[in-house]
């Protein structure tokens, strides 16, 4: 059993029978992905006060030699998918893979804020929002103030859960852009006894997107990674938020329509 489950066994979680094992077996599962990256000799991540001028204008080029490590090997992997793209973005690729692990590098949470303290411009330009995304992960995990956390884990819930449905809604049979007909939804309860989200009149969107972005305002930090994920995502033709902006325009329009009528 991990370390985390430590101190559960005196009450443990009542088991989902949708996971065998329930929460136990979910954190054992998640503990082993993070075994810490071994290093060979002689290899390590750069100093904190390393010069960032030649990660900025050099560029990665193709993995080459041997990789005999946990380290090495992940570089590799990150220099096949990032090749071209200035070396900062495989030194950040690195500074994330060893700060999901439980052990690592003193100086590489340090290291990780100094490149989006310094550097934030050039990292959003050439990051796709995959990575910007795992960059959010890692400000919730390591993040050097309760605003950085907080956010970060915010952003990370929800991405994470959008991942989740919209992978489930293409069984649906309905590309990503095109939303639900109104007079299609189907009367049913949702889970843990939610009430239903008033689509034409809710709020839930709004203040969903608008409490992370004011929450990051309070820390230049994480702030541009923050605000470009969410401008990015309310941008996005193929998201919820696009398709839950449709729909309620056309309630809107029904509803407008019929109290003409009606008069």
């Amino acid at each position: 059993m991990s370390e985390h489950c430590d101190g559960m066994n005196d009450n443990p979680p009542k088991t989902d029978p949708w996971y065998d094992g329930g929460m136990v077996s979910i954190l054992d599962r998640a503990e082993r992905r993070r075994t810490r990256l071994s290093f060979a000799p002689g290899e390590a991540l750069p100093s904190l006060q390393v010069d960032l001028g030649p990660f900025v204008t050099g560029v990665i080029g193709p993995p080459s030699g041997p990789a005999t490590s946990g380290h090495a090997k992940k570089k590799q992997e990150l220099q096949a998918e990032l090749a071209g793209k200035p070396r900062i973005c495989l030194l950040h690729g690195l500074l994330v893979a060893h700060l999901r692990k439980r052990r690592f590098p003193r100086h590489a949470p340090d290291l990780f804020q100094r490149l989006w303290r310094e550097q934030s411009e050039v990292l959003l330009q050439n990051l796709d929002l995959r990575w910007q995304v795992s960059a959010a992960t890692t400000f919730g995990d390591h993040g050097m103030s309760s605003v950085q956390r907080s956010v970060g884990t915010g952003l990370t819930m929800l991405f994470g859960m959008m991942k989740l449905y919209e992978t489930e809604r293409l069984f649906s049979g309905r590309s990503a852009d095109e939303p639900f007909a109104n007079q299609d939804r189907k009367p049913s309860d949702l889970p843990m006894t939610m009430d239903g989200f008033s689509i034409a009149r809710g709020d839930l969107d709004y203040n969903l997107l608008a409490r992370l972005w004011r929450d990051a305002a309070d820390d230049p930090v994480i702030f541009h990674l923050t605000a470009n994920l969410l401008n990015n995502l309310v941008a996005d033709p193929k998201g919820i938020f696009r398709r839950i902006s449709l729909m309620r325009g056309e309630m809107v329009e029904m509803r407008t329509n019929a109290n003409k009528t009606a008069q």
